[in-house]
């Protein structure tokens, strides 16, 4: 990339981490590409924006971190990074789009839990930083 002739970095600083209550490694066996592609589509389908603008930064089995509060962790469980690729060097517009889902995500009627994979969304926690 980096042909569009901008000399400074875009960057983008924030991610907004999903919960999805998917087994990781089924999904895995299965692919896991088909799945964050999915997952682009339904975040691009709610939030109204272009699948090129959204981005699965990186995908992990929930509950593999350390810490781990009162509450049990349920088997499994999927959680995905998603940055805003479109939005780079906006941080104010990132930090828009995650708000918009976070309320997306409140509101038990919105096309987020229509969609095919974001229909079993348990989380949504951000803006979370991102290193590169």
């Amino acid at each position: 990339g980096g042909a569009r002739g901008s000399t400074r970095e875009e960057a983008v600083h924030v991610a907004v981490r999903l919960l999805l209550g998917y087994d990781y490694q089924e999904v895995a066996e299965d692919s896991m590409d088909d799945f964050c592609d999915e997952l682009v589509l339904d975040l691009s389908d709610a939030l109204g924006i272009k699948t090129d603008d959204i981005e699965v930064w990186d995908v992990s089995e929930a509950g593999e971190r350390e810490g781990g509060g009162a509450e049990e962790e349920e088997d499994g469980g999927i959680e995905a990074r998603i940055t805003f690729p479109g939005r780079a060097g906006d941080d104010a517009a990132q930090r828009e789009l995650i708000d918009r889902l976070q309320s997306m995500f409140k509101d038990k009627q919105s096309s987020l839990h229509g969609g095919v994979v974001t229909q079993q969304l348990l989380a949504v926690d951000g803006p979370v930083p991102i290193d590169d």
